[in-house]
């Protein structure tokens, strides 16, 4: 998906603080995937945050899941059997 698509579909009134607020604290286990332009903000939300998983898919476009399928499903199977577990 085209980046201009996928920003055509974002809530574009929410203030980028409401978003980091929310991700800062997030009180379960958080999986944060994203293309290269932001991977700067993956690794500032790691810093404050330091359980988040990121990781930067480096050939994607914005919709990883569609442009590196099987990383994608691979990645996210394997952060829902991590975080699923029973203590």
């Amino acid at each position: 998906m085209p980046l201009a698509a996928s920003l055509s579909v974002f809530p574009r009134g929410v203030p980028r603080k409401h978003w980091r607020d929310i991700t800062r604290t997030f009180p379960k286990p958080l999986l944060y995937v994203v293309s290269p332009q932001f991977a700067a903000q993956a690794k500032n939300l790691q810093q404050n945050r330091p359980a988040t998983q990121i990781e930067i898919f480096e050939k994607a476009g914005h919709a990883l899941f569609a442009d590196e399928p099987a990383r994608f499903n691979t990645l996210l199977a394997g952060f829902i059997a991590r975080t699923t577990q029973s203590p």
